[in-house]
């Protein structure tokens, strides 16, 4: 037979299928090239001129640039050559096929050809502007809402975001444990990749228009500092804010800078660590927080913090004092590390004379309680030093009287301070030396001191002296003016009152001193009027006849929270252990072993408000091995009249405690648990003492009284005051019976404005230097809560992410290995074999 024509294997129909084998080849590596280039030497591919495009590639071909951009560009240039000769081979071939008894059936394949081409170029160039993405996932995982597109819209696109992503070994701020465990390492493994993830999302997506600088820094890095130095350089010789605010973090976080704003964002509040789930299911489970969060602290860089007021009696109780038992030093830290400001403000003035009910009324700035002490120092050192420089100046003076002056002279004026007669220079000199030299030296080393004194004040006055806005301050004596003044700018305002401070040791606070005047009570009255939140806490007042503490007398602070139904207990809330712990240390001289054990603070497990399940979340991130242990509660409730749509006990104590009318002991009685008698009439009522739980903190949104924001809708209201406010329950105070009245003594409103509470038996819940764990979650779940923030609360979705991705029981595992081996295998053999079939008898 005959062979067919067609298949006949010529030399050129080799060399063309030879020269476009490697024609496809060159254009692969060709692209390879580019991309190595790219990489190495980015500068390359944007030279214009002829001139240096042939400058740096010689550079590039010499080796200076580096091994991978040379072999990169050698990739190109014979790439580039063989594509040149391909493309001559081919036009040649075209031309003599155009020659050819075939011409018009070539010629249309060729144009068929360039048509599709041009068509795939075309297509491809619209797509590039005018596309259309979908996505296909079933939680739409890689889709972000419209709104957060818009609101990424707004940066500017000639401006690069810096994003840092910082690692430290632990996941939340919260966590005790000072060495990461291996499970917040995995996790701080798997959360920088899903931040890189959402980074080149963004990137991806042109719309938002942006570019952003990605950065990963590990702390524990030798090189850590130098890395930071290089992302964030100083900037005219002062510190950068971006290197600032990585080098005072304390746990993982995500950094947004952008035109010398720094935007902080813990790992947490992207993906939140559950170690609880996680050790139940031997699997990494984190909670995501949304992708919102992420865009939103990318847009805020330009938006104002929010503005924390702290309200408190005297400077020792602020949140700038660094005393252990009183300051608040560590709710200024917690807070400014979670992106809040805080300001002091002073109610009470203690320079002057007390009055009836204790100091008197103030609204100072920590600045001015700070000025009056700076000044005090500085103005007390430089009348002492004046006052011995005068002394040093008239002593000299005098000895160099007497060094000139007769012997008889010094005789009369010297002899009997000298203990002898003055006869002789001798005699001279001795009591000049040991009577008018020691003199002069002593005064001498007072003025030194005064003078040391005196100067390490003045920084610190003249600092204080030139800050107008307080010195302005100063001159203005309207307490309620101040006070309004002060709270104007502030989105939240904390009202602590610590009073029982330790149960065990005796320690306490006597409550009269926290009494505000109306004109103060007003102020905070118009802050809740204006929607803005307020927390509260409030402790015991139960504390008479320690240290001569006068009855407390209820404010209109107590009638305010009374009209919102906030019903506060007046006894003191004990525990067992403390009980126990005062019977140990019975007299005055004896001392406790150890730290006192105060009663355990903790959520209602049937609470579903907000600041529950976000505190109830942080606990969960740190392995439920923390704690809030405080003594010193009183009770609190809401009234029965008070609707909320979730539970609203955030906080109560363990079930060993009791409610106690008399909580210190001394040299006669120890606080125990007593059951009431039949006869007892306080049977019945809240005063009657039995076991807990005792809810110790609540939370509510409310509506503003309209009585407040209009007072002509006083009408109704005002009656019904007048006519219940002597009636007080059994055990109740005067006043708190407004809770008694119930929402159709209100006026309705129109548009009621609503404002969050969030009330807590106990005022020195956030105290201390630095604080616990379950402190700092409680203070920060109850904040954002308050300032609407729900976004920022710890929240577990149901769609989780694990790792491993997919949680399979053992049986599952099998049935998925059998079908990946030898399932796989043996389906793509039987494939093979009906190929092999149904191509054998062509």
């Amino acid at each position: 037979m005959k062979s067919d024509a067609r298949r006949a294997t010529r030399a050129g129909t080799v060399f063309r299928m030879v020269l476009r084998t490697l024609g496809i080849l060159a254009a692969l590596s060709t692209v390879a090239g580019a991309c190595l280039v790219q990489t190495e030497v980015p500068e390359l591919l944007g030279v214009r001129s002829l001139r240096d495009l042939q400058a740096t590639s010689l550079h590039v071909l010499a080796g200076s640039a580096g091994k991978l951009a040379e072999v990169g560009l050698w990739m190109m240039v014979v790439g580039v050559a063989i594509l040149i000769l391909w493309a001559v081979v081919e036009l040649i071939s075209g031309l003599m096929l155009v020659a050819g008894r075939k011409t018009a059936a070539g010629l249309g394949n060729t144009v068929q050809v360039v048509l599709a081409v041009t068509l795939l170029v075309v297509v491809n160039a619209v797509a590039y502007q005018w596309y259309w993405r979908e996505d296909c996932t079933r939680d739409k995982r890689f889709s972000m809402d419209r709104s957060l597109i818009d609101s990424l819209k707004q940066l500017d696109p000639n401006t690069p975001t810096t994003v840092v992503v910082l690692q430290m070994g632990k996941t939340s701020a919260l966590d005790p444990a000072s060495k990461p465990d291996a499970m917040s390492t995995a996790a701080q493994t798997k959360i920088t990749e899903k931040v890189l993830d959402l980074i080149d999302e963004l990137r991806q997506n042109r719309e938002v228009g942006s570019r952003f600088d990605v950065h990963v820094l590990n702390s524990s890095d030798e090189t850590f500092a130098e890395q930071l130095k290089k992302i964030a350089p100083d900037v005219d010789g002062h510190a950068n804010t971006l290197r600032q605010a990585v080098e005072g973090a304390n746990e993982n976080s995500i950094f947004f800078a952008a035109n010398n704003r720094v935007r902080r964002m813990p790992f947490s509040q992207f993906y939140l660590l559950d170690k609880v789930a996680s050790g139940e299911q031997a699997n990494l489970v984190l909670h995501p927080q949304g992708k919102d969060r992420f865009v939103r602290a990318l847009v805020g860089l330009e938006t104002r913090k929010p503005k924390v007021a702290l309200a408190v009696i005297h400077p020792l109780l602020a949140s700038r004092n660094k005393a252990d038992d009183y300051t608040s030093l560590g709710l200024r830290k917690t807070l400014e590390e979670a992106g809040f400001d805080v300001t002091d403000i002073i109610l009470k003035k203690w320079s002057g004379p007390n009055g009836p009910n204790g100091p008197p009324a103030a609204a100072f700035s920590f600045e001015e309680t700070e000025f009056s002490k700076v000044e005090g120092t500085f103005n007390m050192n430089s009348l002492l030093a004046m006052n011995r420089e005068q002394a040093v100046a008239i002593m000299k003076q005098e000895r160099d009287r007497l060094a000139k002056a007769p012997l008889a002279t010094v005789d009369k004026e010297l002899s009997r301070a000298y203990g002898q007669p003055i006869k002789t220079e001798a005699d001279r000199a001795d009591v000049l030396k040991n009577l008018i030299d020691f003199s002069i030296d002593v005064r001498t080393n007072e003025l030194n001191q005064y003078r040391a004194a005196r100067d390490k004040a003045k920084p610190d006055y003249e600092r204080l002296l030139a800050n107008d806005r307080m010195m302005e301050a100063r001159r203005n004596t309207n307490v309620k003016q101040k006070f309004a003044a002060a709270v104007a700018d502030c989105d939240l305002l904390i009202l602590p009152r610590h009073t029982v401070m330790d149960v065990v040791r005796g320690g306490a606070i006597p409550p009269m001193l926290y009494s505000l005047t109306n004109e103060q009570a007003d102020v905070a009255r118009d802050f809740i009027t204006a929607g803005k939140p307020v927390l509260f806490g409030f402790g015991p007042t139960n504390v008479e006849g320690r240290r001569g503490a006068p009855e407390y007398v209820p404010d209109e602070v107590d009638q305010l929270l009374a009209r919102f139904g906030v019903e506060l207990g007046t006894q003191t809330i004990l525990s067992d252990a403390e009980a126990q712990q005062m019977g140990e240390r019975r007299g005055d001289d004896e001392q406790l072993q150890g730290d006192p054990t105060f009663a355990e603070l903790k959520v209602p497990k049937s609470s579903n408000h907000p600041i529950a399940l976000g505190y109830t979340q942080w606990l969960r991130s740190l392995g439920n091995t923390v704690e809030l242990h405080k003594g010193g509660s009183r009770p609190v409730q809401l009234a029965k009249w008070v609707k909320q749509p979730t539970s609203t006990t955030v906080l109560e104590t363990s079930t060993d405690t009791w409610n106690e009318s008399k909580p210190f002991s001394d040299q006669n009685t120890i606080p125990t648990y007593d059951p009431p008698k039949p006869s007892d009439p306080k049977k019945g009522t809240r005063e009657e003492e039995h076991r807990g739980p005792f809810a110790v903190g609540v939370a509510l949104e409310a509506r503003v009284p309209a009585e407040w924001r209009d007072p002509k809708a006083a009408g109704p209201f005002a009656a019904s005051v007048l006519g219940g406010v002597g009636i007080a329950g059994p055990g109740l105070p005067m006043g708190l019976s407004l809770a008694a009245l119930t929402p159709d003594t209100f006026k309705p409103e129109a548009n009621p404005r609503t404002v969050r509470l969030a009330v807590f038996g106990h005022g020195g819940l956030f105290v201390g230097n630095k604080l616990e764990p379950a402190q700092e979650a409680l203070l920060l779940s109850t904040v954002n809560w308050q300032l609407r923030r729900d976004d920022a609360l710890p929240k577990a979705e149901a769609t989780d992410w694990n790792f491993p991705r997919v949680s399979m029981t053992p049986q599952q595992k099998s049935y998925w290995g059998l079908v990946a081996f030898p399932g796989l295998p043996l389906l793509m053999a039987v494939l093979g074999l009906f190929m092999w079939m149904v191509r054998r008898p062509r």
